[in-house]
């Protein structure tokens, strides 16, 4: 395993614990950041307000990028250097909290005295005249930026979005889920929507890279964060929030060990995220106690490889080594066909997974484009897949 090399902008914990840590450079979003500065810019210097939505699933990175293009854009010029971003997230909030929250913010910027307890008195038309009142009071370039938009009502939303409108605010938006009926109708209420794609491998596994660097400088390996990456492609869908999740989860490991054993790994993330909860535990012990000797010893043989090292891989020349092993401890002739029935076999019952990485990946898996470095990792614990085979043949 390789060590990723020393980061020089090394950053500590708060690179994965600070929901609002902005990378040095946000990886392959250049496109959109530039798009948002332009818009954003032009609408501050023509005094037009915009309504922009995000649109994409929870941790794909909409809100760093955001923050990423309007610390951008307040830096650019001294004409920009007043822009004020009321940031507010919308979950779990009610339509007086969430009148409540933006009110508090807007004082808290321009330092109003006027003791804030006050509003928890007041009812829901008194909020919104006194919201109105302190956008009108104050002439700062304000930008709101509300994430979480779905949790919001609807036709109070759209009330907010225009009354930005009319008063000239900038207003983005950020939505995670899929909609429901009722915020169809709701979309046309933003001048323009964006929807977010979705990462490729080698991205998701750079962008992992480079907050792995910025947390921990150079004491972590590539093949751990590339580990991840197939983890996420495998179980979840490719977005750098659930890496970090799970980087946040190694966290305090990692800082006193940089050789976590495949069985660990599986431990400490496990439980928190349920990335492993998909195998058919059923199908695999049928499949253990219906196979043969052979099959056995090298899915024993297998687990072995896992549990006695600190890789998270096996390619296809090693695995047909432990087929060969196999064969040879049971004095047992060697079938190249045979090897590829056993591992195909255990790809479909999900307990090898072909990396992602790998220029073919296929289901069901393709023996005929299979190369001798393709790369292969467990979707189980060696350590529990271990038990499960010790306790039906008693090894």
């Amino acid at each position: 395993m390789s060590e990723i090399s020393i980061n020089k902008n090394f950053i500590g914990p708060r690179a994965i614990f600070d929901n609002d840590f902005i990378p040095p450079k946000v990886l392959y979003r250049e496109k959109e950041i530039k798009e948002l500065h332009s818009l954003l810019e032009d609408s501050l210097r023509d005094h037009f307000s915009m309504n922009i939505l995000y649109q994409g699933i929870e941790g794909i990175g909409k809100k760093v990028m955001i923050n990423k293009a309007i610390t951008d854009l307040s830096k650019k010029e001294y004409i920009f250097n007043d822009i004020r971003t009321i940031k507010v997230d919308c979950q779990g909030k009610s339509i007086e909290e969430l009148l409540i929250t933006i009110i508090t913010k807007i004082f808290n910027l321009v330092d109003f005295q006027f003791d804030l307890k006050n509003l928890w008195n007041l009812k829901i038309h008194d909020l919104w005249n006194f919201f109105k009142l302190a956008c009108k009071k104050f002439k700062i370039n304000y930008l709101f930026f509300f994430t979480n938009v779905e949790h919001s009502i609807p036709e109070f939303y759209k009330k907010i979005l225009q009354y930005g409108k009319d008063s000239h605010y900038n207003m983005i938006s950020t939505i995670n889920t899929a909609l429901s009926p009722s915020f169809i109708e709701f979309f046309n209420s933003f001048d323009l929507q964006i929807k977010l794609k979705f990462y490729e491998y080698n991205e998701l596994y750079e962008i992992l890279k480079q907050r792995a660097l910025l947390t921990f400088g150079k004491h972590i390996d590539n093949e751990l964060i590339q580990f991840i990456t197939d983890l996420i492609f495998e179980h979840h869908v490719p977005v750098p929030g659930k890496g970090i999740n799970i980087l946040k989860i190694l966290y305090p490991t990692l800082v006193k060990d940089f050789n976590l054993g495949l069985s660990e790994i599986y431990n400490l993330i496990g439980n928190h995220f349920g990335l492993l909860q998909n195998w058919d535990e059923f199908e695999i012990l049928d499949y253990l106690s219906n196979s043969g000797i052979l099959a056995t010893l090298f899915l024993d043989n297998l687990t072995s490889y896992f549990l006695n090292s600190t890789k998270y891989y096996i390619n296809n020349y090693e695995l047909r080594e432990l087929y060969f092993l196999a064969c040879e401890s049971i004095e047992q002739e060697k079938f190249i066909d045979e090897y590829y029935s056993l591992l195909n076999d255990l790809y479909k019952i999900g307990i090898l997974t072909l990396s992602y990485k790998n220029k073919f990946n296929n289901m069901p898996l393709n023996i005929e484009f299979l190369r001798e470095n393709d790369l292969f990792f467990l979707s189980i614990s060696p350590y529990n897949l271990k038990l499960a085979i010790d306790s039906l043949f008693n090894f």
